[in-house]
């Protein structure tokens, strides 16, 4: 998981499982935040989902796009993650 952190403002409260996925992913993000914002984009850049979530600590998501590699960008208060996915 950590090769896969490209940024990390959480620490290691964050845990982000299982990586590489099947499509199911699960979000520990430590700590209950009172918004939550998270995109995924693709290897070029483009967005692909955005969601937001409230008081959340638990976030279950599922990835619907083909096989590949997708960035994972998570926005809690005055924190950012960004994480390189790898779906099979």
């Amino acid at each position: 998981m950590f090769l896969n952190i490209i940024e990390n403002d959480f620490g290691f409260e964050l845990k982000v499982y299982p990586n590489p996925t099947d499509g199911k992913l699960l979000i520990d993000l430590g700590d209950v935040y009172s918004t939550v914002n998270i995109l995924i984009s693709d290897i070029e850049g483009n967005l692909i989902h955005s969601m937001n979530y409230g008081k959340e600590q638990m976030i279950s998501l599922s990835i619907i796009e083909p096989k590949g590699f997708y960035l994972l960008t998570i926005l809690a208060g005055d924190k950012t993650a960004s994480i390189r996915l790898i779906k099979n």
